[in-house]
């Protein structure tokens, strides 16, 4: 391979068996010459069989040891160790189309002030499950919302161009451990004058498989972080969003149970009215099930749509809190004192530009 590359794609990865197969042939598969890539696998201390499956598939295997670092340290390393003109990060559960890099990389030409393009996820999720079909739709949902507002990045598949990555400080590995790092970054990115873009006609599948119990486990910690690291306005912005449907589910929810824990007459009524609120305040995405999936599938989504809101409203609520008592969340003792003394990369040795 030459030392000078158009593109490298960095993968990072960590017990992800199920899907790294998929998503490092898929990208394998682009319709752009091979030459002229290099793929980059980091894998973050994985258990499973990503290791070997990266061997086959990648040209460089990052292992990070043993412990879990999380996504923002993982794509970090991979950076350092890129050798292209434009990387791109494309997440372990990611499957991308033949065109989805190329038209990347065709858009950045073609404009060269974007530093930065996003794709969005389809509407045509694999996975099986009401849950995963669930979750993987409302994530195409909101990337096609997301895409008209600025400062959009999404690390799930997403190409920013070496030099603006560098300038801004690549991702905030120190305070964003496991989510909410692509806002930031994309939040930064624009702060300092670099144009990113998410383009909802490039699209990539998500190919992970989610339990109830995940679901409510993500929207617990986008949630709480949301609203506690109200210090970033990309952050603030979404929270605000987010906050109004979660406190009128969260309304509505207290209206019912009041209605049905000491019935009093008409309280059917007042239940239905209750459920109609939640149908007005999130009637495009049901309206967006509906016409997807059919009646059948919006109807049986409701409970558990119901549950992500009201889970959503408790952990903006204790985030709310957790900033105005507590404030921002702190990396541990030992980062801290690193950054004390002026280390501003980790781990605090040299490493290759």
């Amino acid at each position: 391979m030459p030392t000078s590359l158009r593109l490298s794609v960095v993968v990072p990865c960590r017990n992800a068996e199920a899907s790294l197969a998929d998503a490092l042939r898929s990208v394998l598969a682009s319709d752009i010459a091979r030459q002229s890539y290099e793929v980059i696998v980091v894998d973050d201390g994985s258990t499973d069989a990503c290791q070997a499956i990266a061997a086959r598939h990648a040209d460089t295997l990052i292992r990070l040891g043993a412990g879990r670092r999380g996504p923002a340290y993982a794509r970090n390393r991979g950076a350092e160790l890129a050798r292209g003109d434009v990387i791109a990060f494309v997440d372990a559960d990611v499957r991308v189309r033949p065109d989805t890099l190329s038209r990347m990389l065709a858009l950045m030409a073609q404009q060269p002030t974007i530093d930065a393009v996003s794709a969005g996820y389809d509407d045509h999720p694999s996975v099986p499950g009401l849950a995963s079909q669930y979750w993987n739709l409302l994530l195409h949902l909101r990337t096609q919302r997301a895409g008209v507002a600025p400062g959009q990045f999404m690390a799930a598949c997403g190409a920013v161009r070496r030099g603006a990555f560098f300038a801004v400080g690549m991702f905030n590995e120190w305070h964003f451990r496991d989510r909410l790092e692509d806002v930031e970054l994309g939040h930064r990115l624009a702060e300092m004058g670099h144009e990113t873009v998410l383009v909802r006609g490039i699209q990539v599948a998500h190919l992970k498989r989610w339990t109830v119990g995940g679901i409510v486990s993500e929207m617990w910690g986008r949630s709480l972080e949301l609203a506690r690291c109200l210090t970033f306005e990309r952050a603030r912005s979404l929270a605000s969003s987010e906050m109004v449907h979660t406190f009128i589910t969260l309304g509505a929810f207290g209206v019912a149970t009041a209605a049905t824990v000491e019935p009093a007459p008409g309280w059917p009524v007042t239940v239905s009215v209750a459920v109609l609120m939640l149908l007005i305040a999130d009637r495009a995405l049901f309206g967006f099930f509906l016409r997807r999936r059919g009646l059948g599938f919006a109807l049986a989504i409701v409970p558990l749509h119901v549950l992500t809101q009201l889970v959503g409203a408790a952990a903006v609520a204790s985030g709310w809190i957790l900033r105005h008592t507590i404030g921002d969340p702190m990396p541990d003792p030992t980062t801290q004192a690193y950054a004390e003394v002026g280390v501003d990369v980790w781990p605090p040795v040299p490493r290759r530009r």
